[in-house]
């Protein structure tokens, strides 16, 4: 405690919900992978690789996902990893839902 503040009384603050911060209309998928990615404890947060198997991507690997551009579709490039990446995550990268099963085998 700072000994310059000792007689002053702050006031009580009451907590907001989390979901205040945000938009009515933001969907709950969106706010748990926020929550995810906030944890108090780094230790339990998800990777960037972890991260991505947050059902808030599931639309990003759906086969036929129009996005806005000139291409209009998904491109493969987005599913390519480096050889670090893969070898550090291998594990993760195929036993989870990473790598939509519309991809081409031989893609990878």
């Amino acid at each position: 405690m700072n000994p310059n503040y000792k007689h002053r009384v702050f006031p009580d603050l009451v907590p907001l919900p989390y979901e205040s911060n945000f938009p009515p209309a933001t969907p709950d998928v969106a706010l748990d992978f926020i929550r995810t990615l906030l944890r108090y404890d780094p230790s339990s947060r998800p990777n960037a690789i972890e991260a991505l198997k947050h059902p808030f991507f599931t639309e990003i690997r759906m086969q036929r996902l129009e996005i806005p551009g000139p291409e209009q579709l998904m491109p493969f490039e987005m599913f390519l990893w480096t050889q670090q990446e893969y070898a550090a995550n291998a594990r993760l990268i195929e036993q989870t839902p990473l790598i939509p099963p519309w991809l081409p085998k031989n893609y990878l």
